[in-house]
């Protein structure tokens, strides 16, 4: 056997459908195709199985026919059919036109999902650092993290930075002799566990985070209103930019 051979495998089973007939009065039957790699070509601890859509139908050839297409499609030359006790035969999957085209979709898709992926873990390691950066956040620093909080795709790396960023703003609120307190989000509390909010009365203005209740310690309750403004980017990025954020010393999350 050629060595360049990749062979999948289909699976056929069949089941009769009742209270319908087909044709001459027999049992309607509906046919499912299950495609798998063959052990040989896989590592010990994988599954056979691929993650395919399984062609099924009544027409066992257009099974078949939709079975073969989807081994093309994903790089198969070969082909073998099982069913019931028949000895299996291997047979090549013919390049048509058809198939072509459907695997060059294939790579191109496989392509920009390699590319997405690549440029997340970029970022990704990028929203990393944002964790030691906050000790002496720049106003830069500031911009890249509300970005990456804002799209929702890093929190679970931004969360640790998160946490450095409000112990820093209380640490200058308590310095500083700024208001700041934390007060439940009555509209959040029974939707998210991050009910409460932390405001501060920075120069800037009113910064707002909401957090995990218990998370920040013991702080005081905040009895002002919000301003509903939602700038707090702006105002944390202009307290950078002041050097306002500027710390005595390392603040510990």
């Amino acid at each position: 056997m050629a060595t360049n051979q990749k062979v999948g495998i289909i699976i056929v089973e069949g089941e009769t459908i009742e209270d319908e007939a087909g044709f001459f009065g027999f049992p309607a039957w509906l046919w499912h195709g299950y495609l798998h790699a063959r052990q040989e070509d896989i590592d010990e601890d994988q599954d056979t199985y691929l993650e395919l859509w399984n062609p099924e139908g009544r027409n066992l050839s257009q099974v078949l026919a939709e079975a073969k297409d989807l081994l093309f499609e994903e790089g198969y030359t070969h082909y073998e059919v099982h069913q019931d006790e028949k000895t299996p035969v291997r047979h090549i999957l013919p390049a048509t036109k058809k198939r072509l085209l459907a695997r060059a979709e294939v790579m191109e898709r496989a392509k920009r999902q390699r590319r997405i992926a690549a440029n997340l873990a970029v970022r990704r390691r990028r929203a990393g650092t944002l964790v030691t950066r906050m000790a002496h956040p720049t106003p830069s620093t500031i911009r890249l993290f509300f970005k990456n909080w804002d799209s929702r795709v890093f929190r679970d790396v931004l969360s640790q930075a998160k946490a450095a960023l409000l112990h820093l703003l209380i640490h200058h609120a308590q310095r500083e002799g700024w208001v700041y307190g934390h007060r439940v989000d009555q509209m959040m509390f029974s939707r998210c566990p991050y009910n409460d909010v932390l405001y501060i009365d920075t120069p800037e203005g009113q910064a707002s985070f909401h957090f995990l209740p218990g998370s920040l310690g013991d702080i005081p309750d905040y009895s002002h209103p919000w301003s509903r403004l939602r700038d707090t980017a702006k105002i944390v990025e202009r307290l950078a930019r002041g050097r306002v954020l500027s710390p005595d010393e390392v603040v510990a999350a």
